[in-house]
């Protein structure tokens, strides 16, 4: 009679053992295809670039000194995060402030504003405003009939390829591992409870 018992029990923490390994496993699958799904997006860096076009003899120095000084105001980081405060919070346009840059080229008299996006139409939204908020800002120092501005919005569309096969093999493999450790754990405890 206690020998039946014994097997019972045996039999029962051998399933229980496997059920462990098996849902480990099967866990990590599915964390390993959530991950994929997330991290396996497009990103789209929209670039826009104001330039002033000054193709004209007529007061050479003056109008250039102007156009670079427009662009020099935008050289220090306080005065940035300034004018994407103004252009996108009162606009409520959501932007996320570590994948936007806004670099002047004073010499070019040219300022490049870039922002590395996952939806292409917000991203659009978030540079067309902050350019447009560069123009309201200087409208009275912006081009005369000597200066032309030039508006360059351009997309550049990255995929983020992930090998997901691989993924989910590895996570397997650690749920795995992670199961027969945890049956073990089991085991051992087990052991040290019979003696």
């Amino acid at each position: 009679m206690i020998r039946n018992v014994e097997i019972k029990y045996n039999r029962y923490f051998n399933f229980k053992k496997i059920l462990i390994i098996i849902v480990s496993i099967l866990l990590f699958s599915l964390i390993s295809i959530f991950l994929n799904f997330v991290l396996s997006k497009e990103k789209y860096c929209i670039n826009l670039n104001l330039k002033f076009d000054l193709n004209t003899k007529y007061d050479w120095n003056i109008i250039s000194k102007r156009y670079e000084n427009i662009v020099n105001s935008y050289d220090t980081e306080y005065k940035k995060e300034n004018l994407i405060y103004e252009a996108l919070n009162n606009k409520n346009i959501p932007y996320d402030s570590k994948k936007l840059t806004i670099n002047p080229y004073v010499y070019g008299r040219q300022i490049n504003i870039e922002y590395m996006a996952q939806n292409e139409s917000n991203g659009i939204k978030v540079v067309e405003s902050i350019g447009d908020s560069i123009i309201k800002i200087n409208e009275s120092f912006m081009p005369n009939k000597f200066v032309k501005l030039e508006k360059n919005l351009s997309i550049n569309k990255e995929e983020v390829t992930l090998d997901k096969r691989l993924n989910v093999l590895i996570f397997a493999i650690w749920g795995l591992a992670l199961g027969i450790g945890i049956s073990m754990i089991m085991e051992a405890k087990c052991i040290l409870r019979k003696k």
